[in-house]
């Protein structure tokens, strides 16, 4: 029903939703708990937003009424009141903070008016689990709610989720139970019908747990019922049995399994009862067109690919990740096996050249058989010289080993040859484990980058096709071609990604406001990236700070070009990210080294590759850039522009400062640059900070006192120039202020994180 209702256009669906929300009210109305009036009528409101709520409380009120109970039922109409006012306005929406104080309102609204018109000890002990109960019911229904209704979309196959579906099936069936009519009820045949129709689409797990579920809110809401309860639930498992049979053989199953419950269990009003309405829900599910029910019960997403296609999407990813985890423990296990076969000690030379030579010499057993140790004293001590960078002579072969040798010279000649073949090989090995080494940590840095990118796949709590629609239009009308777009929500917030081919007729600004407009959301500037004739723009909803940013560098006195490289961009996440890098040595060669690190970092971030996967591989690409060093450090400052969060991930970059409530704090840099080491060593700090507090990033150049930069920031805010005119004014102080000789390239940034 609720895939239908998606698939309808907004006016339909409308007229759809409101009888089916004042239908689940009036049952929740009529719902029992512990001979009380249940509390998930106000539970199920408290999940609703706007006139939602009222359409609930049309719902509830009929079903007090229909049970004769209004007058009896004021102080729920009191709760439902005024869980109505605070969902219509004050909590008008839904997110995490949101959806936590509407579970705490319901409970201690449902926990007090109970306790107040409380009479026994007793009472308190049900109010308490009516408290509980309720509390639980919003969660699950909220969730429910979000996954049919499009608002806070979430993937089905998450635990959190399964559970809420299960919470709130339990819940429904119980409070349908109330509704008995001589032999029939409904809340048994909804249960009978759920379990069958599950057993023959889902098989065993399907009708054990439906049947399971409704057998529990079954017995919660009459004890009576138990044993009807555990027929149900085993009869779903017959149902199961016979479900690859067909339909009719699948009704029949459950039949006799429910017939062999009965003898077992014994006849009794309440177990023919159930007995009957199983007769009655297997006629009906024989008769029914279950092809087409069954058909039908598949989930749809609310987004252009859908959730199905984004879970397989993300499915593929980690297979690929774990296929290339197996390869990098093939290459590592084959390796291992390899160098034990091919390793070499320095012994391979001599005997690998007396093998050659002594093999047909008359004293071959003499010198190698009686004076074995003797022999091999006289080739180590050969070999202890040739390490040392000398060659073997004759003369080496001292005492009776040179005077019995009637082949010294041939000897010696096959004790050099051998003793190249042994160096040259061992450096071919060690050049082979280095390549296997950037090899394998390559493939690590790609194993992680693609168990990344599967999670951002399951970790969107909802995809909205409509809006990603309206995208696509906008860009077609201001002449994109080929326009793809996507609209998603994470922890509550949207982010719009964009692709499309041509050139967008209107800048930042314009393209914002027009974006924002359509769809009702308010987005930050958005970040668009051109790629020959290609597009990508990258959105996300306006967060609580944005950053003022300036930044100056000073060449080394002699030099042209600035060693350091810096640059910036915010994500579609809200995340900004700003990058200074620092080559080795100062001028052209650094540089490059530091332009390299830099832009390549920016660049993979950009195509939202995550930090630690990009700070890998920028180190393997400079361990193989060049024949010779090629390292830089890399100084990256994260901020999350939703909460203020810091993250400083430092490789060899110089210290950090931060001024927070006036306060300065240095962050020292730590690890050791990219490039140098077949594994990235980084430190990575972490920190919050608010609005007005700065983070100044320098390079190794700038070296700064810090009291006077204490001072300096404490002023900075009467700076009219800005971030910029402050990090001119350390740059310039710190030229000024360098020792003579040790002049170096000097880069400082200056951040203002502001609300």
């Amino acid at each position: 029903m609720f895939r239908m209702i998606e698939n309808m256009d907004k006016g339909k669906r409308k007229f759809i939703k409101i009888p089916v929300i004042i239908i689940v009210a009036f049952i929740f109305g009529n719902g029992m708990l512990m001979d009380k009036p249940s509390p998930f009528a106000a539970a199920f409101m408290a999940s609703l937003t706007g006139f939602d709520c009222i359409y609930a409380f049309v719902g509830t009120v009929l079903g007090f009424t229909l049970r004769g109970e209004l007058s009896s039922a004021v102080s729920n109409l009191i709760v439902l009141t005024f869980i109505g006012i605070f969902r219509i306005l004050i909590a008008k929406n839904y997110n995490k903070f949101i959806n936590f104080a509407t579970i705490l309102v319901c409970g201690l609204s449902v926990l007090t008016t109970n306790v107040l018109t409380s009479s026994r000890p007793g009472d308190i002990f049900v109010s308490l689990v009516f408290a509980l109960a309720s509390s639980l019911g919003v969660y699950s229904f909220i969730t429910c709610y979000g996954l049919f209704d499009g608002r806070h979309y979430l993937t089905l196959l998450k635990p959190a989720n399964v559970a809420a579906l299960g919470i709130s099936y339990c819940i429904f069936i119980m409070s349908l139970s109330s509704f008995e009519y001589s032999a029939l009820n409904l809340g048994l045949l909804a249960a009978v019908l759920i379990s069958i129709v599950a057993s023959q689409k889902y098989r065993y797990a399907g009708g054990v747990i439906t049947g399971a579920i409704a057998a529990l809110g079954i017995s919660i809401a009459d004890t009576s019922y138990l044993a009807g309860g555990l027929m149900i639930a085993i009869a779903a498992l017959g149902g199961s049995l016979f479900a690859r049979l067909g339909k009719i053989t699948a009704a029949a199953g459950y039949i006799l399994i429910s017939g062999i419950c009965v003898m077992l269990l014994g006849a009794n009003e309440y177990t023919m009862k159930t007995m009957a309405n199983i007769l009655m829900g297997a006629v009906v599910f024989a008769f029914l067109p279950a092809d087409r029910i069954l058909a039908g019960i598949k989930y749809a997403p609310t987004a252009k690919s859908g959730t199905d296609v984004s879970e397989i999407f993300a499915e593929r990813l980690k297979m690929s990740a774990s296929a290339l985890k197996e390869v990098k423990i093939a290459v590592e296990k084959t390796a291992e096996i390899l160098d034990q076969k091919n390793r070499r000690d320095i012994s391979w030379v001599y005997n690998n050249a007396c093998n050659d030579i002594c093999r047909k010499c008359r004293f071959n057993m003499k010198c190698w058989g009686e004076e074995y140790d003797d022999t091999v004293k006289v080739f180590g001590r050969i070999m202890l010289k040739m390490r040392g960078g000398g060659i073997a002579i004759a003369d080496d072969l001292d005492g009776t080993l040179y005077h019995r040798c009637i082949k010294r010279e041939g000897l010696i000649l096959a004790i050099n040859t051998r003793y190249k073949e042994f160096v040259s090989s061992n450096i071919n090995c060690r050049k082979i484990s280095e390549m296997r080494t950037i090899l394998t940590a390559q493939l690590s840095a790609t194993e992680s980058m693609i168990l990344e990118m599967a999670g951002e796949f399951t970790e969107c709590e909802k995809f909205d096709r409509q809006k990603a629609a309206e995208i696509e239009n906008l860009l077609a009308s201001l002449g994109a071609k080929n326009v793809r777009a996507a609209v998603f929500f994470l922890n509550g917030r949207a982010s719009a990604e964009v692709y499309g081919k041509g050139t967008i007729a209107a800048d930042e600004e314009k393209l914002c406001d027009r974006i924002s407009e359509a769809l009702k959301i308010e987005f930050d500037l958005p970040e668009i990236l051109y790629i020959e004739n290609e597009f990508r723009i990258t959105m996300y909803e306006r967060a609580v700070f944005s950053i003022e940013y300036g930044a100056s560098q000073l060449s080394k006195a002699g030099e042209q070009n600035c060693g350091d490289y810096y640059d910036s961009f915010i994500d579609s996440k809200g995340f900004a990210y700003i990058v200074l890098s620092d080559g080795m040595g100062s001028g052209g060669r650094a540089r490059i080294d530091s332009a390299f690190a830099c832009g390549m970092l920016i660049k993979l971030l950009r195509c939202s590759i995550s930090l630690s996967s990009a700070i890998e591989i920028i180190n393997n690409s400079l361990l193989v850039k060049s024949s010779d060093e090629s390292f830089a450090t890399l100084d990256i400052c994260r901020i999350d522009l939703y909460s203020g969060q810091v993250e400083l991930y430092k490789a060899g970059g110089a210290p950090t400062y931060i001024r927070h409530d006036k306060r300065l704090i240095k962050a020292k840099g730590q690890g050791i640059p990219v490039g140098i080491s077949s594994k990235a060593n980084y430190n990575l700090q972490r920190f919050n900070i608010g609005n007005s507090d700065i983070i100044i990033m320098t390079s190794d150049g700038a070296e700064l006192n810090e009291k006077w930069l204490e001072h300096e920031l404490l002023d900075s805010d009467k700076n009219s120039g800005g971030m910029e005119a402050v990090a001119q004014g350390i740059a310039n102080a710190a030229k000024y202020s360098a020792e003579k000789g040790k002049g170096d390239d000097i880069s400082v940034i200056a951040v203002k994180l502001v609300k």
